[in-house]
């Protein structure tokens, strides 16, 4: 009786022993994780060869003892099995780990790779960006000079633009006028007749300023003796 009692206070179980250190091997390295089943955390292992103050000395030493041969060689045979499952896990363990290392080592490398690309891009769209901005700062400066020319070429259009129009007037009133267009020639006239009243010094303005006038003039003598005639026939009211 008094056998079977240190039996189980020093070596345990063969079936408590193995999967507790499995446990603890794999939560080492992160794998996985079996929750503990005692509700007291600070318990201490069952199995001797679990516990934080084991020394293998005294567990032989006890072992022989206080165990006969037969149970010396089951106990044996035990550690042996949980020895090579051990080795197992760890062996599986490394693999998987190694398997990650190299997975991670792959992906830095072509991480590596991408971003020494994107440095050559940006590096080849940085000299470009740099050509851009001196090609528009010499052609700011190549400009700078002809901007006032430029303003002056563009009034001195629309000055001619105007001064077509004033010399044309004449022509296109009579052509109005001819045409019935009565009312766009009215507008023609007053669109031109504040411009060449205060430019009635210039001859040639107030030459086409007095045509014009005589143009609309006549037209109104025609209007109204086609009103009279109207209104002398009953048409109008």
């Amino acid at each position: 009786m008094s056998d079977d009692s240190s039996d189980d206070s020093l070596g345990g179980s063969d079936d408590e022993g193995a999967p507790t250190s499995q446990n603890l091997l794999a939560s080492f390295y992160g794998i996985e994780k079996t929750p503990v089943k005692d509700d007291d955390d600070d318990a201490e292992p069952a199995e001797p060869l679990d516990r934080t103050d084991f020394e293998a000395k005294t567990y032989v030493e006890e072992l022989l003892r206080r165990q006969p041969l037969d149970r010396l060689l089951e106990r044996d045979a035990a550690l042996r099995r949980e020895t090579r499952t051990l080795g197992s896990d760890l062996q599986a363990l490394v693999y998987e780990n190694y398997s990650k290392f190299i997975a991670a080592t792959e992906t830095i490398q072509e991480m590596n790779s991408n971003v020494g690309a994107m440095e050559a891009g940006v590096a080849c769209l940085d000299a470009t960006l740099c050509d851009v901005d001196a090609l528009a700062k010499q052609v700011n400066g190549s400009l700078a000079d002809k901007r006032s020319q430029i303003d002056t070429l563009v009034r001195s259009r629309r000055l001619l633009k105007r001064l077509e129009f004033l010399f044309e007037l004449p022509k296109k009133l009579e052509v109005a006028v001819s045409e019935g267009r009565h009312e766009d020639a009215v507008s023609m006239y007053e669109a031109a007749d504040a411009v060449l009243s205060s430019h009635g010094h210039v001859a040639s303005l107030r030459d086409i300023h007095d045509d014009a006038r005589r143009i609309v003039t006549s037209l109104k003598g025609d209007l109204q003796v086609f009103d009279d005639t109207l209104a002398a026939s009953g048409h109008l009211a």
